[in-house]
């Protein structure tokens, strides 16, 4: 069994939602081989399409903290900026949240919505891989309070999910990232890297390569239905192998190629994932050419 723990935003972003449904779908697809859990809790990552975050204790608390931070910036966790007068945790202060088109919902194995469980687990090494989704405020916030505390992170990815052609250099230099996936990855930024090199430290940059999770939304783009393009394109769960496979080593996995349909069950001495992944699917009906396979 491998588990990822994602630090995610609660209002919707693109990026970090479809690594998220495509992971889940493989955790579907796989339950004895792999784990995934979102940071803070947020019903709208599995199960509702809309909710208030006021009904959410950590979100409350975090305001609260919010408030305080404001008058006591020196407090504020390693690496976080100062918060403006008027900032909220929220893009304009928003608490209604709502997924908007169908989206599949998923069960989840632990609510972490407590720091203090999520500390423990940490501690204890139950999760392999820690992602850091975006660069929005709560999930920023989280991981920078964690890493206070937990004696041992797990290795760290960042996704870079911001639609702009430069790096997000700050949250490279707070949390120095093993992997760091860039939403628009240009050869000009992967040429050029780093503007304020950290000595010791060389980044990894590779591009985002994950797809929509819509299920089943009737409409069209340029005339051509949305249902034709997940039939002929493939889900997220296909496009989150190629995520996978650029993670290969930092949990002790790495990803091969083949046309087994055997699943080979988790290896206690080696550590190793061995299920067997579709390389192209309709959503829940796995072709069976051409297998991938998590060892």
């Amino acid at each position: 069994m491998r588990r990822i723990l994602i630090l995610d935003h609660p209002q919707f972003t693109s990026a970090t939602y479809y690594l998220w449904y495509g992971l889940k779908e493989l955790e579907e697809f796989y339950p004895n081989e792999l784990e995934v859990e979102v940071y803070p809790y947020t019903p709208a990552h599995y199960c509702e399409n809309q909710y208030d975050l006021n009904l959410c204790a950590w979100f409350l608390d975090l305001k609260d903290q919010v408030d305080y931070w404001k008058k006591h910036p020196q407090d504020l966790p390693y690496g976080i900026p100062p918060f403006q007068a008027d900032e909220t945790l929220t893009a304009l202060d928003v608490t209604q949240i709502e997924r908007g088109i169908k989206h599949r919902n998923f069960r989840w194995r632990h609510q972490l919505d407590l720091e203090e469980r999520v500390v423990e687990l940490l501690d204890a090494g139950y999760y392999d891989l820690v992602v850091l989704g975006n660069s929005h405020r709560i999930p920023t916030i989280s991981l920078s309070l964690l890493k206070a505390k937990v004696k041992k992170m797990p290795p760290l990815v960042y996704l870079d999910a911001g639609e702009r052609d430069e790096l997000n250099e700050h949250w490279i230099h707070v949390f120095r990232p093993e992997l760091i996936f860039k939403q628009i990855l240009t050869p000009e930024v992967k040429t050029k890297g780093m503007s304020v090199p950290i000595p010791g430290y060389t980044p990894r940059f590779y591009p985002l390569p994950l797809s929509s999770p819509v299920v089943d939304y009737p409409g069209e783009v340029n005339h051509v239905p949305i249902q034709w393009l997940l039939e002929e394109r493939g889900g997220s769960r296909s496009r989150s192998r190629g995520w996978a496979s650029r993670c290969a080593g930092l949990a002790g996995t790495r990803i091969a190629t083949g046309t087994s349909r055997r699943s080979a069950p988790l290896s206690s001495a080696t550590g190793r994932w061995g299920a067997s992944i579709p390389t192209r699917s309709r959503i829940g009906r796995p072709r069976s050419s051409t297998r991938t396979r998590i060892t």
